[in-house]
């Protein structure tokens, strides 16, 4: 009954040598290169300004989103890591697999499916904290408090914590492969044992 007990690495391997490996770079590079995009904007109009020309706001609210960005990365970065086995379980995994019912889909498909919707997730919580991150960053220019205190700069950290996860954990073959067969293929594997 269970289909899923028969996938191998062997099938994951073969199945992500084609469009479902170059789909997973594309999404996972494109969220990342987003959030890139923005904080470019954002270094440019620091750029365009001199320390001496720039007029402090008295009114910024910047420090007062500083610590609401500290938590939310505290609870996201967390979830990054908790949110899999919520997604994994097997009630959830029943559920969701519902509607594949009466697909001819190959098994190993769905469970390669099924980690990319998993990494989508995941990478959008990462993405929610960056942007955030450069929204802070980005007041502080247009504040003009980063040319009186250089700390704001630390508002990149996010970015480059988001760009090292993707370039080690979602772009090379081997993470990927690894991702499913030791995370989300358990997962399948037990839906059959009771």
């Amino acid at each position: 009954m269970n289909t899923y007990s028969n996938v191998t690495r062997y099938n994951i391997e073969e199945k992500l040598s084609g469009e479902f490996l170059k789909v997973n770079r594309i999404i996972s590079s494109a969220l990342f290169i987003g959030t890139l995009l923005f904080l470019a904007v954002t270094v440019f109009l620091y750029l365009q300004k001199s320390g001496d020309e720039v007029i402090l706001k008295q009114n910024s609210h910047v420090d007062t989103m500083i610590p609401v960005l500290l938590i939310l990365a505290i609870v996201i970065y967390s979830l990054v890591y908790i949110f899999p086995k919520i997604f994994l379980k097997k009630e959830s995994l029943e559920k969701k697999l519902s509607e594949y019912s009466g697909s001819k889909e190959d098994a190993a498909d769905v469970v390669i499916a099924f980690d990319r919707t998993l990494m989508i997730i995941r990478l959008a919580q990462l993405e929610a904290v960056t942007l955030f991150a450069t929204v802070i960053l980005l007041l502080s220019v247009l504040d003009g408090l980063i040319y009186f205190n250089s700390n704001y700069w630390l508002l990149v950290i996010p970015e480059i914590i988001f760009g090292f996860i993707v370039v080690t954990n979602y772009l090379p073959k081997e993470k990927v492969v690894s991702r499913i067969e030791n995370l989300v293929l358990p997962a399948f594997q037990d839906l059959g044992n009771n």
